[in-house]
């Protein structure tokens, strides 16, 4: 994979159906802290990223780049009990894909089967897609969506720019600053703050794309995260603010829905949600696989998958590229400046991709998993219609895990106990802290909006 289609995966899943309430967000807080919300919320969302990067040298030798893997050099018992809430959380936001597909094309449509039409999309798209063993074979799906969150964005620009009679008598008051309790009708920010918080959230994408990239220096993989967020900070932007000036303190969760229904572009915005939401399940469904099956190998190691032996040729080429870096880094050192090897300096990129990976699925894992996946979300979808104050608990706890938390650990303990760290230790060790309290924080706030409001 290279870098620009790592980018634009990673960009799919941060700037996806979340966008449609980004500007419902700006509601209780108007104009200006709204955007300063989204400014902040990328910065957070980008500093996890980079320090997933970062940690991706502490990764043993053989094991793809994951959260159980780096979360176990903390604590076993606590790598478990993040994957259970990564495997929720991305099955819980896929089953609400497959739920939205059931509200967005029967209303195409008109047409009044839910069942058919959900059935249709989640056999013949989903489901091929879904069984997709590697994220780089979803870049050409994933282009596509971005393409079609640039069109709404550039629709939400247009109704704002030359708004429709229609549109003009549903506009209400707009504040530039927090509206007065009359003017928001009553909602808190508490109840809409998540939406800012949780909309970059495609941090169980990105050890993914590292997996598959080519390279493993950080000076070329921060350019992945730094630059789809920045991308989809922009799109926020666009969508957030001129979507709430539009419509104002009338402004509803889903923009689109408000546009005139017999306008052609209205119509082609609808079709591009509806894009966005079908690609985006695959991108779920990944990385709940991944923790399936690392919670599977943590209950019951004899189901871990053993990889074969290596060929003698792939032995004697590892053995001696990783000999050669260790006696350059013997040669390199002095007894005053010990030197602890980690996995990337010790054994090249190009030998680390011969070894094969000790938890990679067998075929019929992959299927199976993905099976149980498929069924379990297209029952919920068929039988209910909306999971929203489940998947906001959901959300608060797991969302908030791979984001924050997780990464603000790593930034905290394993850099901290890096001596050969290279770079500004303490700075990397105290942003790590820094959010690692943000994410603490954002589980407070999401909690009691979710459970109280």
């Amino acid at each position: 994979m290279s870098l620009r289609a790592g980018t634009i995966t990673l960009l799919h899943t941060a700037c996806g159906a979340g966008i449609l309430a980004v500007p419902y967000a700006f509601k209780p807080f108007g104009v200006i802290p709204g955007m300063l919300i989204l400014l902040v919320c990328s910065s957070t969302a980008i500093l996890g990223l980079l320090l997933q990067v970062k940690v991706t040298k502490y990764t043993p030798v053989g094991e793809k780049h994951s959260f159980f893997e780096l979360a176990s050099k903390i604590h076993p018992r606590l790598a478990v009990l993040f994957d259970i809430a990564i495997a929720i959380k991305c099955f819980g936001v896929a089953t609400s894909y497959l739920i939205a597909v059931g509200d967005l094309l029967p209303t195409l449509l008109h047409s009044s089967n839910r069942f058919l039409l959900i059935t249709l999309v989640w056999g013949f798209i989903i489901a091929p897609l879904s069984f997709l063993k590697k994220i780089t074979a979803l870049r050409y799906t994933s282009f596509l969506a971005v393409v079609s969150v640039i069109y709404l964005s550039i629709l939400v620009t247009f109704h704002y720019a030359d708004p429709s009679q229609e549109i003009i008598d549903l506009r209400g008051n707009v504040s530039l600053f927090f509206p007065g309790e009359d003017q928001h009708n009553s909602v808190s920010p508490f109840k809409t703050l998540p939406i800012f918080v949780f909309a970059y959230t495609c941090h169980h994408n990105m050890f993914a794309v590292l997996n598959e990239q080519s390279t493993n220096e950080f000076s070329k993989l921060k350019y992945i995260p730094l630059t789809a967020i920045s991308i989809a900070c922009i799109m926020y932007l666009i969508v957030g603010t001129f979507g709430y000036v539009t419509f104002g303190s009338n402004i509803t969760s889903n923009i689109v829905a408000q546009y005139p229904t017999n306008s052609i572009a209205t119509i082609l915005g609808q079709t591009a949600m509806l894009t966005v939401v079908t690609l985006a399940f695959p991108l779920q469904c990944q990385p709940a696989r991944a923790s399936f099956i690392n919670i599977i190998n943590a209950f019951f190691p004899r189901f871990k998958y053993t990889p074969p032996p290596l060929q003698d040729e792939e032995s004697m080429y590892i053995s001696s590229t990783a000999d050669s870096i260790n006696n350059n880094n013997n040669q390199n050192s002095t007894p005053s400046t010990p030197r602890e090897s980690t996995p990337n300096e010790t054994t090249p990129i190009e030998a680390r991709s011969k070894l094969p990976f000790a938890q990679e699925p067998t075929q019929f894992q992959h299927i199976l998993l993905t099976t149980i996946i498929l069924l379990g979300s297209w029952l919920i979808a068929i039988s209910v219609k909306s999971l929203a104050h489940v998947l906001a608990i959901v959300g608060a706890t797991g969302s908030t895990s791979i984001s924050f938390i997780l990464p603000g650990l790593f930034g905290a303990i394993l850099i901290s106990r890096d001596n050969s760290f290279e770079g500004n230790k303490k700075l990397w060790v105290l942003l790590g802290r820094g959010l690692l309290f943000w994410g603490c924080s954002v589980v407070v706030v999401s909690l009691y909006a979710a459970l109280f409001m």
